[in-house]
């Protein structure tokens, strides 16, 4: 599994192709990824306690990086180590390794993942309807 800091780059279409997921430092999903830009941020800062820094971050596993170009990174066949090693990139063998690596709450990324992986069989996130419109299920 990979992850982008969002606060780096936001790109929802790129969230649709292959099942990326945007995450809060606790872990869990605020928003309907394909959503337009403006939507998106405005659901980011309505998920935020009064205080709260606005970060976020895009949860992807290999074979979307491997098919779908992600900011600076670029699909197969060209490396993925570079940007792990520059810290564009974080990874993990595991969701909750993953998390650590990021400072992602790894009970609630889990947590997260595993509605996200039980939904995605059905075809559309229940929470947010992810999967419900045409483009959402572009690839």
């Amino acid at each position: 599994m990979f992850l982008q800091p969002a606060e780096a780059l936001w790109s929802p279409l790129r969230a649709t192709q292959g099942g990326g997921i945007a995450v809060l430092p606790n872990g869990r999903r605020f928003v309907n990824e394909p959503n337009l830009h403006h939507d998106v941020i405005q659901a980011l800062f309505a998920s935020l306690e009064p205080g709260q820094a606005a970060r976020a971050f895009l949860v992807v596993d290999q074979p979307f990086l491997h098919r779908v170009a992600l900011g600076f990174v670029k699909p197969f066949p060209v490396p993925v180590r570079p940007n792990i090693r520059s810290g564009y990139l974080e990874n993990g063998n595991t969701v909750a390794e993953l998390a650590r690596n990021a400072g992602i709450d790894p009970a609630g990324l889990e947590t997260t993942v595993a509605e996200w992986n039980r939904d995605i069989e059905h075809g559309e996130h229940r929470v947010f309807g992810k999967g419900a419109a045409f483009h959402h299920r572009w690839r």
